[in-house]
């Protein structure tokens, strides 16, 4: 809950943020979470509508904690909600049965479907859940040939993490706005911050004007939105930054985005790179 004995304003992780907004979107979450959950056990429904109902429930209940986050609460409290969150992204998989020529959701050439793995490993790293890791990892071995040695980058914050890596040439798979965050895996640990700092320049020059003109009618989804800025925080806890921040904009597109899986591999060449010459 945002309750703090401090000033909102003190406490808060984002400056923007307005406490009115995100109390009014704190209470508009818990109330579509509890009710998509009863409907994910309504067997009267049919499969693909509780289905729908399960992404709801599992992305909302990680908005809902990105939330907390940036209004401020306790990383003690973030990190005792953070096995819901997984649970309810585990909850959904087994609805995750595309036919044979579409994508599963969490199919990592997917752009949005990247995002939203790093953000979990991300906050399994900062939020003190080692022992997530690998449910998180589990859900990509169902289409394993599409998620694992893919792609350079995640497959170093793997291997940071603990687990072990697929072998893999230096390849990006979605170069933008990655590039600098890819190079900090490889850069003495001085230059780490100024490759993140580049990051996030890249990230919100690229991003930040399609999102508010998009959303410009809907505040609500504009301040909820740019509090999801875990790409850059996982590769603060990729190359060995402890602060557990969250903080920075983000612009992702709405909507499924799904792809078949031999589309999404067609049309994502993705970008080789000699790490550390031309990343």
């Amino acid at each position: 809950m945002l309750g703090h004995d401090m000033a909102f304003k003190d406490v808060r992780r984002q400056s923007f943020l307005d406490e009115a907004r995100a109390k009014e979107r704190e209470e508009d979450l818990q109330d579509r979470i509890n009710d998509f959950r009863t409907e994910i056990a309504n067997t009267a429904l049919r499969e693909g509508a509780r289905g729908s109902y399960a992404w709801k429930v599992a992305s909302e209940t990680l908005e809902l904690l990105v939330l907390r986050y940036t209004a401020g609460s306790p990383i003690e409290n973030l990190s005792r909600e953070l096995p819901s969150v997984i649970e309810a992204f585990d909850r959904y998989i087994p609805f995750d049965n595309p036919r044979p020529s579409e994508a599963r959701t969490l199919t990592v050439t997917q752009l949005e479907a990247y995002v939203y793995v790093m953000w979990l490993l991300a906050l399994c790293k900062l939020l003190g859940h080692a022992e997530l890791v690998p449910k998180v990892l589990s859900w990509l071995d169902i289409s394993r040939e599409f998620s694992r040695g893919r792609d350079g980058l995640f497959e170093s914050v793997v291997e940071r993490l603990g687990q072990p890596r697929e072998a893999t040439e230096r390849v990006l798979l979605h170069p933008v706005p990655y590039k600098p965050l890819a190079k900090t895996t490889v850069a003495v640990l001085e230059d780490r911050p100024a490759l993140v700092k580049e990051f996030f320049g890249r990230l919100v020059q690229g991003t930040e004007g399609v999102l508010l003109a998009r959303h410009a009618h809907r505040p609500r989804r504009v301040v909820v939105l740019r509090l999801l800025g875990f790409r850059g925080r996982i590769g603060h806890s990729a190359v060995g930054h402890r602060r557990p921040e969250l903080s920075g904009p983000l612009g992702l597109s709405e909507g499924s985005g799904r792809l078949g899986a031999r589309e999404s591999n067609e049309r994502v060449t993705g970008c080789r790179l000699g790490w550390r010459a031309s990343v």
